[in-house]
């Protein structure tokens, strides 16, 4: 079975959130140990794909200066999947085989996350998924970009689940062992921002966490 080459892959940061349940403005800008939620992603996304973006759902100054491309929803209203959908664009403009997405509220991502989905993404799978603790992380996967059309069609009835998608594509899993703390950890409250200051304090950085 062939492996997709790593060579072929682009990656893009979902942040689309608006964080309005931590009330901190745009979940991207949150502090986390001293610096935003994007920039502990992008640290870790950077050396895992030839080429890195950031999806939103339209343009925003807190962007400026964060040194990646800015692509935005094609698809009003349809949640996350649009982030993918206008990913899947940007990996085929880039004549990327495959797009890896990662959340932009997942700070603890694995360094190994593309190469290990790459792995997964034989002939016989549309998109290879995160797996830890039991759990899919819908978001944390690499997508064919030949699933555009399917996408396209599917966005077409409107918002729904990434899983409800992904249930249509023959999808592959990579589970991750957990150790100190999730590696797919999210941050989605008050209480999880604690908690995930608490596991960077701990270790005295976030690099540390989960390798």
């Amino acid at each position: 079975m062939r492996v997709q080459s790593l060579f072929s892959i682009s990656g893009v940061i979902l942040a689309g959130g608006a964080g309005s349940r931590l009330g901190l403005g745009p979940k991207a800008m949150v502090q986390l140990a001293g610096k935003p939620l994007i920039g502990h992603v992008i640290e870790r996304l950077r050396p895992q794909t030839p080429s890195l973006a950031i999806n939103v759902r339209m343009s925003a100054d807190w962007t400026n200066g964060l040194g990646l491309n800015i692509i935005t929803d094609t698809v009003a209203d349809a949640g996350p999947l649009a982030g993918v959908a206008a990913a899947l664009d940007w990996g085929k403009f880039h004549n990327a085989h495959a797009v890896l997405t990662c959340p932009v509220d997942s700070p603890f991502i694995p360094p190994d996350l593309c190469a290990r989905l790459a792995a997964a993404l034989t002939d016989e799978v549309d998109i290879a998924v995160a797996t830890s603790m039991g759990q899919r992380h819908h978001l944390a996967a690499l997508w064919r970009v030949s699933l555009i059309d399917r996408l396209a069609s599917h966005l077409k009835h409107g918002a729904s689940p990434v899983r409800r998608f992904q249930d249509q594509c023959r999808v592959g899993t990579v589970e991750w062992i957990t150790k100190s703390v999730d590696p797919f950890f999210n941050i989605n409250s008050a209480d999880d921002l604690t908690m995930a200051a608490r596991f960077c304090s701990s270790t005295g950085s976030n690099r540390s966490i989960a390798l």
